[in-house]
């Protein structure tokens, strides 16, 4: 999950807590979509488009089992498949 390597260190005044701080490997956040307690970002990194969440994963929200880990303190990486695309 979390891994501290994978965030820039901060060597600034303190910030506020409400702060989102993203993997230093990502390149580009293309779009956002909040929840009331979670939220989920499509983003660009080394290896193309990928998906970060974090917040409430209650009812697996985030695609982590529930029984697992119900609360995401940091902008984790989602690991799904697509298995199928809609068109319009």
């Amino acid at each position: 999950m979390f891994d501290l390597n994978d965030y820039d260190q901060w060597d600034g005044p303190p910030l506020a807590g409400n702060l989102l701080v993203m993997p230093k490997t990502l390149k580009r956040v293309e779009n956002v979509a909040l929840g009331e307690n979670h939220m989920v970002a499509i983003c660009t990194n080394h290896k193309g488009k990928v998906i970060y969440g974090m917040g409430s994963n209650k009812w697996g929200q985030l695609a982590i089992d529930p029984a697992h880990l119900t609360f995401v303190e940091y902008m984790t990486l989602i690991d799904i498949e697509v298995v199928a695309v809609m068109s319009p």
